[in-house]
């Protein structure tokens, strides 16, 4: 999967970066072998069925380079505290990088300056956290919503007998998929907000 690979390819980025802000030790008479590069997957539930699969094929695509990367899997069992003491114990035992899907993107701030002050490089995933600041891999829910918007206006504005009671209004149910989670909430508003502000009511 391609965004899988971008996510690894992001933290192994971004674990560089910090690694060469840090100041440079004398060159050594004898280079030491490289060491690989221990990650940390976080997942809100290891059971969630997009998490599940997904986490599988990450966990694959790191074995492809087994020679560089390994993983330490981590299920915060959608509760934040769970989440934050897990990461500090992988922490201790010498994680140095994290792909992390939030269990709580408003929540996330703890975290966030928990890896920080360690200087340990993080990416998010499925899950954006506010600070526009931090490295994110996913898509724009906000775009999903507008694009989900003009698909329906698009069939209302093409098949007239789609208004069954001819009242020009669009009378819908919404299934919105996990309840909270910050992507499901932003393509249900802006998916309906989308045929608003284009004249169409809803």
């Amino acid at each position: 999967m391609k965004k899988i690979g971008m996510l690894l390819g992001s933290i192994i980025l971004a674990s560089a970066l910090v690694a060469c802000g840090e100041k440079k030790e004398e060159a050594k008479t004898e280079a030491p072998a490289s060491e690989k590069l221990s990650i940390g997957l976080t997942a809100y539930k290891f059971d969630d069925n997009f998490i599940a699969p997904f986490r599988k094929a990450f966990e694959a695509e790191a074995a492809a380079k087994a020679d560089t990367v390994e993983v330490t899997a981590i299920d915060s069992q959608n509760s934040v505290a769970t989440e934050k003491e897990q990461i500090e114990a992988v922490l201790e035992k010498g994680v140095k990088a994290f792909a992390i899907n939030l269990v709580d993107a408003s929540a996330a701030d703890g975290i966030i300056n928990l890896l920080k002050e360690k200087n340990v490089p993080v990416v998010f995933y499925n899950r954006k956290p506010s600070d526009d600041k931090l490295y994110y891999v996913g898509i724009d829910p906000n775009a999903q919503g507008v694009a989900q918007g003009e698909l329906i206006e698009k069939l209302w504005k093409e098949n007239p007998d789609l208004d069954l009671n001819k009242d020009g209004v669009i009378q819908y149910v919404m299934l919105t998929g996990e309840p909270g989670h910050p992507d499901a909430v932003a393509r249900t508003k802006y998916s309906i907000q989308t045929l608003n502000d284009h004249g169409i009511k809803t």
